[in-house]
């Protein structure tokens, strides 16, 4: 945060002794960007059934470029979490209370409502093993790694409909 102030700053030629206010323009213009809600508006689609959302959120986010990588571990700390909570469900917490809860993100509160309606433990391990066998088929196939993340997105969103 303390990068972003500077580099405001500096563009606005401002200093400690003559503060100025940016623009709201600006702010938008220089401040950071945010890539890891845009995938993660990606993976959301996918987990959720969502295929419509899923082949808009894959146009725009090849449009501007994204880190594939960065998709998939971002993907499965998600799945981690989304494992985490479905154990809590499995025990006998209603999904309300365990989406509700303060270690959820009140932003992701939704979508890891709708998933839990979705995916079982069991489907859970095996996502997370074919996002991990993903990872390794990126690195040594050959293939564009693009193809296979949206290929197994794709994979993703149908299972997902089907569990519905």
């Amino acid at each position: 945060a303390r990068l972003e102030v500077e580099k405001i700053a500096l563009y606005l030629d401002a200093t400690p002794q003559e503060p100025k206010e940016p623009a709201a323009g600006i702010l938008a213009l220089l401040g950071a960007e945010n890539d890891e809600e845009d995938l993660s508006a990606m993976f959301n689609a996918a987990l959720g059934g969502d295929s419509k959302k899923l082949t808009t959120e894959l146009a725009a986010a090849s449009a501007t470029g994204f880190s594939e990588v960065g998709l998939i571990r971002l993907l499965l700390r998600h799945l981690a979490k989304l494992s985490e909570l479905r154990s809590k469900v499995d025990n006998g917490a209603s999904i309300t209370k365990t989406v509700g809860h303060p270690s959820v993100f009140w932003k992701d509160r939704d979508h890891f409502g709708r998933q839990l309606g979705i995916w079982s433990a069991a489907n859970i391990a095996r996502l997370i093993e074919r996002i991990l066998a993903l990872e390794v088929a990126m690195k040594s196939s050959g293939q564009p790694e693009h193809v296979l993340i949206e290929q197994e997105l794709l994979t993703v969103t149908r299972k997902a409909a089907r569990l519905r």
